[in-house]
């Protein structure tokens, strides 16, 4: 039984929206059953497990989008400047390795020899950190959840 899909399905949505019977209604329990079947399956010590793993992997893409959001937002386009002022003939793949392009989005050079550089706008970057600072608390509380839940003194 532990290798059934629907455990997996039931905690993979779980960590996303920290509702046993939604969880429970997505595994295909009935509306009335979801409920007490969800706090059922949390009260599994291997549903427990997965909710975990969910979390954590969740917790590494969390990490992954701030820091390229942070980036964004507060870093600096020295290098992208650099690029943009470079006679095209110095333009070479060493040269442009050498560089921090992290916050272009876009580089375009004309038959002119001029640069069009887009970066990434530290706006919606900062925006995107607000939410998901906002959206994080959620998940922290649901991590907080599941350590109450295997503090009951129930073993495996």
């Amino acid at each position: 039984m532990e290798n059934n899909p629907d455990l997996k399905t039931f905690a993979l949505v779980f960590s996303q929206c920290c509702d046993p019977k939604t969880a429970a209604a997505t595994c295909g329990y009935p509306p009335d059953e979801a409920l007490s079947a969800g706090l059922s399956l949390l009260s599994r010590p291997y549903v427990r497990k997965l909710i975990e793993k969910s979390f954590r992997d969740r917790q590494r893409l969390y990490d992954c989008v701030r820091s390229g959001l942070e980036k964004i937002a507060f870093g600096q386009c020295n290098d992208a400047i650099k690029l943009a002022f470079t006679e095209t003939e110095s333009v070479t793949q060493k040269f442009i390795d050498t560089l921090d392009l992290s916050l272009v989005s876009a580089v375009k050079r004309d038959k002119d020899g001029g640069v069009d550089l887009k970066l990434y706008d530290r706006q919606k970057a900062l925006e995107a950190l607000y939410e998901l600072d906002r959206t994080g608390t959620s998940e922290n509380s649901a991590m907080s959840f599941l350590k109450a839940l295997d503090g009951d003194g129930e073993s495996e």
